[in-house]
């Protein structure tokens, strides 16, 4: 499993200005604790603090400016979508990780 660890790249994009319940950030903000303490981490991008960082993801900066930006958080796996409009779930990260869709 450390081998598809190491190969699996999760990145989440966000908007902090959004409408996320609290609790949902909270959970996420625990989750990537929990990652980071097992050397797992997850790349979080801003759309207020890291703006060029989304502009230069032209799938991510057409869905935005198309859908608008309640589209976000957005979670790329491997710079593939996997999930818009909400944070994943341990679960999902799981499967990410071991390799499962």
């Amino acid at each position: 499993m450390k081998a598809l660890k190491n190969r699996v790249e999760i990145v989440v994009y966000e908007n902090k200005a959004g409408i996320v319940s609290n609790g949902e950030l909270r959970r996420f903000n625990r989750l990537c604790k929990m990652l980071e303490s097992e050397n797992i981490s997850i790349k979080r991008y801003s759309f207020e603090e890291d703006h060029e960082q989304l502009r230069q993801n032209e799938d991510l900066w057409t869905m935005v400016c198309c859908a608008g930006r309640e589209t976000l958080p957005a979670t790329y796996v491997n710079g593939r979508i996997e999930k818009i409009e909400e944070y994943p779930t341990k679960g999902e990260v799981n499967g990410w990780l071991s390799g499962a869709k």
